[in-house]
């Protein structure tokens, strides 16, 4: 209990005494406290000017005060703590501000939090930095393929498989039309049945050995299921489309691999991908599908 105090505006602090006589002294900054009232009585001019009497070290205080109050741009200005500084910069969209900070401190968290807030500015190269420093797969993702950036997308593969962030790495690939590494990422993560599907669809050429690979994968806890497993190359009658579709894939694999088509070609170029190859190829076995490239003329574009 105490039982006698006394503030000695000298020292800036507030003394108590209790009844044994023990002292205890609590620190009470007066021009703090009158920051504070003239700042709940809207007198701001009065604040400045008070502002510019306090130390330092009480600005980060004064900042908490400022936020409450959701004066955050007052509160930004005066703020000293590098964390309460990001947060109040991301708030207000100062992107500039929270990459020096982000920099700084390297810190995953607030890399992502950068990230973010560029994108949504549209700051295409600091999300970028900012999102490969948080190592931010899918968001790096979202804008390489929005942009069509084929070595961002190819660098983020690379970084995904290793990883092991096969969904990010599958994507990549698909995006990037590169087949073999989509099939051999779901090898690599034990999804045969897709991967035999994935081959049957896109790489009919490579079913017999991913068939392989998936009955030898159940053999030893699913004998029966094993041997039901069938290779469709091995009942040509029941899979007989297999052998156009092999020469499609060939067809495609080649100008796939030959051809780097720019963004400006795309209508173009979407002619030949409407193309019904398959189609072509039950009306006349022997056609000559590289014939159709003729409907490509790669071109300089426009300026």
């Amino acid at each position: 209990m105490c039982i006698r105090d006394r503030y000695i505006a000298s020292q800036n602090r507030l003394y108590l005494v209790d009844k044994s006589f023990n002292v205890v002294s609590y620190e009470v900054f007066n021009q703090a406290t009158e920051f504070y009232s003239a700042i709940s009585n809207k007198s701001f001019e009065q604040a400045s000017q008070i502002l510019s009497k306090i130390p330092v070290k009480y600005l980060d205080k004064l900042a908490k005060f400022l936020d409450t109050l959701d004066m955050k741009e007052e509160a930004f200005r005066i703020v000293q703590d590098q964390d309460h500084k990001f947060d109040l910069a991301v708030h207000l969209g100062k992107v500039d501000e929270a990459f020096k900070i982000a920099k700084q401190e390297d810190s995953a968290n607030k890399w992502k939090q950068l990230g973010d807030l560029a994108l949504i500015q549209g700051k295409v190269k600091v999300a970028i930095q900012a999102l490969e420093a948080s190592e931010d797969l899918s968001g790096l993702l979202l804008i390489y393929s929005s942009l069509g950036m084929k070595d961002g997308l190819r660098k983020l593969a690379e970084k995904a498989q290793a990883t092991t962030k096969t969904n990010v790495a599958f994507t990549c690939y698909f995006l990037l039309n590169d087949i073999d590494k989509c099939l051999e990422i779901l090898i690599e993560s034990k999804r045969l049945p897709e991967a035999a599907l994935f081959a049957k669809t896109y790489c009919p050429s490579k079913i017999s050995s991913v068939v392989d690979l998936w009955k030898q994968d159940i053999q030893k806890e699913h004998p029966i299921t094993a041997q039901k497993i069938a290779d469709p190359l091995d009942y040509p009658d029941e899979f007989s489309d297999l052998v156009m579709a092999a020469k499609v894939e060939q067809f495609i694999r080649g100008q796939r691999n030959s051809v780097d088509v720019p963004a400006h070609q795309y209508v173009e170029y979407n002619e030949l991908l409407t193309q019904d190859f398959f189609k072509v190829l039950q009306e006349d076995p022997d056609q000559d599908l590289s014939q159709y490239l003729s409907l490509l003329h790669i071109s300089e574009p426009t300026r």
